[in-house]
């Protein structure tokens, strides 16, 4: 009986120290984390202002090309109708013609 309560109290020793150690790493994991998340900080929030500028940037031309196909679409309807205009009064010119 006596085995037994040493080999659990040798078990119960090697799961302490490997909790502590757990622990250890977890903290010196969470230090260096805490420094990279600090000396990048700056760095990450300088490119999503840059990518945020790029996409308002990005909004304003497309609004920009919605209004010009509206503009084009306009010119072409008045185009057409231009045309039509000038050829009916040359059908009409010629019909006075003959």
């Amino acid at each position: 009986m006596d085995k037994v309560y040493t080999l659990i109290l040798k078990y119960i020793k090697k799961i302490k120290k490997s909790i502590i150690f757990g622990m250890q790493n977890l903290n010196l994991f969470f230090d260096k984390k805490k420094t990279i998340d600090t000396a990048y900080k700056p760095m990450l929030d300088e490119k999503l202002k840059e990518v945020k500028d790029l996409k308002d940037k990005l909004n304003v031309m497309q609004n920009n090309n919605a209004s010009f196909e509206k503009q084009i679409k306009h010119l072409r309807g008045s185009m057409m109708k231009k045309e039509k205009l000038i050829k009916n009064l040359q059908d009409i010119i010629s019909q006075r013609q003959n």
